[in-house]
């Protein structure tokens, strides 16, 4: 909370927490996910994209300490933005 937020930052975060996940994901999955930060970096995409992303295969690869981080979640769910249709 000392440093204020940038791009840049989100981007290393983002590739410290694909660091952890890399080795679990087939090379199909890995070349995705870094093409989804580098879009981001690049401004291209939100950064809900790839938070989302790193969150499904946090969950689904049973890595509950990554998972758990507060960055990939860090409001309640009834907080969240819901799309209804």
């Amino acid at each position: 909370m000392a440093r204020k937020p940038t791009r840049g930052r989100n981007t290393n975060a983002l590739l410290h927490a694909f660091g952890h996940l890399s080795t679990r994901l087939d090379q199909g999955r890995r070349a995705d996910l870094l093409n989804r930060i580098e879009a981001y970096r690049r401004g291209h995409t939100p950064l809900s994209v790839p938070i989302a992303l790193l969150s499904h295969h946090a969950h689904s690869d049973t890595l509950p300490w990554l998972a758990d981080q507060i960055y990939l979640a860090p409001f309640p769910d009834t907080l969240r933005l819901r799309h209804s249709i």
